[in-house]
């Protein structure tokens, strides 16, 4: 296995995960690791699937888009970090597609199960660490229409989501931290810093 650490910062929309990732690769930065950032939609294939996230792309398509997608950068970007002794911090992991493909499927007949969004994501290395940044639906909609995005999930469907990682965060405790996103920026990344430097030294 590489020698290097990845961390894999998780949370619905708006919970502020790539700023953090960057203020948290600055600061661990400076103080002398190697950092290599990464996430979702780094592909060849990004802005395709990014233009069918409003509704047009079904469970079943997402699972091997984003399978795809995650592949890529693994491969590309991930691997040879990590070989080299980096921190990666991974913007969005396989938990994600658990975690939304999960709640997708509880709501609509699909043509697989959840099992295979599990088997589809095996090879892919677990993370040493999990930093889940935790926040309100409400909160997280606020940022998103601050910033002028989209939002393509519903409050109800954010809300299963938040939901159901705060449950893998509780059955996971050994390799999951839960911080509070709704602190400043600079809070949350020093919470980070703590976290991945803690988990660093083990």
């Amino acid at each position: 296995m590489p020698s290097g650490m990845l961390v894999a910062l998780e949370g619905i929309d708006g919970a502020g995960k790539s700023e953090t990732r960057a203020l948290t690769a600055q600061r661990l930065r400076e103080r002398g690791l190697r950092v290599i950032e990464c996430g979702e939609l780094q592909s060849p294939w990004a802005d395709s699937i990014r233009s069918g996230l409003s509704g047009h792309y079904t469970p079943f398509v997402k699972t091997f888009l984003f399978a795809a997608d995650r592949a890529w950068t693994y491969e590309q970007i991930c691997v040879p970090a990590l070989a080299a002794g980096s921190v990666v911090l991974w913007d969005r992991y396989v938990d994600s597609a658990l975690v939304y493909r999960g709640v997708e499927l509880s709501r609509e007949p699909a043509l697989l199960e959840l099992q295979f969004v599990r088997t589809i994501n095996e090879p892919f290395r677990r993370p040493d660490l999990t930093i889940l940044l935790d926040l309100p639906v409400s909160k997280a909609e606020a940022r998103v229409q601050a910033a002028g995005r989209a939002e393509p999930y519903t409050r109800t469907f954010l809300e299963k989501v938040r939901t159901e990682y705060l449950r893998i965060a509780n059955e996971k405790t050994s390799r999951y931290v839960v911080i509070d996103a709704d602190a400043s920026r600079e809070e949350v990344s020093s919470r980070c810093e703590r976290a991945i430097l803690a988990a660093h030294q083990t």
